[in-house]
């Protein structure tokens, strides 16, 4: 768990001459310490290659695969359904809730939610929420709160609608100071063109935008798809743990 950088290793010698004389004195050498672990971060996405799309009032089966991108175990996890309700998502079956006693670092474990989607949802993509905890090998315990995202066909399926492909961040863990980006691919998949969007990323004070966290569309034709790179690097004085970065798309006629 040691912190890569250069230690101070301090060493006394003492010594006797020839003629019975002692002598000692101490010296300092620095050893330089490199360390390849990263801590457990646990991620959890669809798990299937294409997006998500189901029919209000129908039920459907979520697959997720929850992923350790760190290099240490995570232990005592727990990934918990959240945020259902009678207007959006509801559970079919099961307590919408898994537990795993460790998850290895690189290891990835593939699960799946029976839910049902309201019969009175419009089309649109919709976040599913899971609260995500473990304890890392320290034994610090993590809290974090991730979304998947699904597409539901409501009544409401002429016009322009707007469709949140993936996110994708170019890293899973950084260090202060240390810019990351957020790839947002976006489609048009209704039936006639979209004008004026505005797609935004919003964050916490730990994180600092360094380009530009909104972006204007001026048009997205009928199945056209476009993609952003927003860039963020988290403050010096941030402290660790996870941080969530809430995309937002918003649209004159959407």
């Amino acid at each position: 768990f040691a912190e890569e950088g250069q230690y101070p290793l301090a060493l006394k010698i003492a010594c006797t001459n020839a003629w019975g004389d002692e002598f000692a004195f101490e010296q300092t050498v620095y050893l330089k310490v490199i360390n390849t672990n990263s801590n457990a971060s646990l991620i959890v996405r669809a798990d299937t290659a294409e997006n998500i799309k189901v029919q209000a009032g129908s039920e459907f089966k979520l697959p997720v695969k929850l992923s350790n991108a760190g290099t240490l175990m995570a232990k005592d996890v727990k990934l918990t359904l959240t945020g259902l309700s009678q207007e959006s998502f509801m559970l079919v079956s099961g307590n919408g809730r898994v537990d795993y006693y460790r998850i290895y670092g690189g290891e990835s474990q593939s699960l799946s939610f029976m839910l049902k989607a309201s019969s009175t949802m419009k089309t649109a993509s919709y976040p599913i929420s899971f609260k995500i905890e473990f304890t890392d090998e320290k034994g610090t315990k993590i809290t974090d709160e991730q979304q998947v995202w699904v597409t539901v066909s409501g009544k409401d399926d002429s016009g322009s609608f707007l469709e949140i492909l993936e996110i994708t961040p170019s890293k899973n863990s950084v260090k202060p100071e240390q810019e990351f980006t957020i790839t947002v691919k976006l489609k048009n998949s209704g039936s006639t063109d979209a004008k004026q969007i505005k797609v935004s990323a919003d964050t916490t004070a730990a994180l600092m935008p360094v380009s530009q966290n909104l972006f204007v569309v001026q048009s997205l034709k009928k199945d056209e798809i476009k993609t952003l790179v927003f860039k963020f690097q988290p403050l010096p004085d941030a402290t660790r743990g996870s941080v969530p970065i809430t995309i937002k798309v918003e649209t004159t006629e959407a």
